[in-house]
């Protein structure tokens, strides 16, 4: 078996971290360890989440695609990436450097929570993934956007928000203007545990990667993308970025994929291109279903 689940808590906790892709890479090893020693229930994930866990660094090179490598400098370096971030309470490569081991952040596995855990009910929502599809990425946009992806293509009309242009919640917003405890209960209200709020990045500094894991993803999973850059109104710049799926699950409808509002752009993703469209690209589309070229 080389599935396993995530839930939306911890899709969302990876998303706002700040992660590497060494980090991200070592997590989902350990996270797939998990879920095997789980035996496959996510009702059961985060009891074996709080469990220590020892973990051979040979099974986990291979897990994280790194299985030609003859040392541990892309662990060492997730350790190093790793501190801080309440993701694991202990996070070591034992004397040897034959053995990893490792204990997630109560706080993370309280995410990992799903009581009565049923994948067929549409109210869980959660990313079934597969390693060896995982071992394709290389970049942190690169499994962010394929985790997303994965878990919203089954959807009828799927649509996701990009991380790190969101406005953020109030306590980000408020971050500095109260007390610590003030900022502490309010982040026990809002079920939030980052250690440090997401920093907003202009779109035009994220532009490239995002659009470079798009055509990854698109190659990987045989979906297109109409990636929208919503303009914002007080404020200049592109405020926030979402992307519509378009793959053989969807049903999307004329008039509903090619929607174009004012002051938002679009940006078609298939495979190897992307294109900006024009306000006259949008009116000729707008009954199609799928994006032009799309098998």
């Amino acid at each position: 078996m080389t599935q396993y689940i995530l839930i939306e808590e911890i899709v969302k906790k990876l998303e706002t971290s700040n992660l590497t892709a060494p980090a991200l890479r070592l997590i989902h090893g350990t996270l797939y360890d998990a879920h095997i020693r789980a035996g496959g229930a996510a009702e059961f994930l985060s009891l074996r989440m709080n469990d220590q866990a020892v973990l051979r660094v040979s099974v986990l090179r291979d897990l994280i695609g790194s299985a030609g490598e003859k040392c541990n400098r892309q662990i060492k370096q997730a350790i190093k990436d790793l501190h801080g971030k309440n993701i694991f309470c202990e996070l070591q490569l034992s004397s040897n450097g034959r053995a990893l081991d490792f204990k997630f952040h109560n706080r993370f596995c309280e995410h990992a929570t799903a009581r009565k855990f049923d994948p067929e009910l549409g109210s869980h929502k959660y990313a079934l993934l597969d390693t060896e599809i995982m071992k394709k990425c290389r970049t942190p946009s690169d499994f962010l956007f394929l985790t997303r992806v994965v878990m919203h293509e089954r959807q009828k009309f799927p649509t996701f928000d990009l991380p790190g242009l969101e406005k953020g919640t109030e306590a980000q917003k408020i971050h500095g203007k109260l007390s610590k405890l003030q900022i502490e209960t309010l982040k026990m209200r809002e079920g939030m545990f980052e250690p440090t709020p997401v920093k907003a990045i202009q779109w035009t500094k994220m532009r490239d990667s995002w659009i470079n894991s798009a055509k990854k993803v698109s190659k990987i999973t045989g979906n297109s993308f109409l990636i929208r850059l919503h303009d914002g109104i007080r404020e200049p710049g592109i405020q926030n970025v979402d992307v519509k799926v378009v793959g053989k699950h969807t049903a999307w409808v004329p008039e509903n994929l090619y929607k174009l509002h004012s002051g938002t752009k679009l940006i078609e993703v298939y495979e190897d291109r992307h294109v900006y469209l024009s306000s006259a690209d949008v009116r000729a589309r707008c009954k199609q279903t799928s994006i032009p070229g799309q098998i």
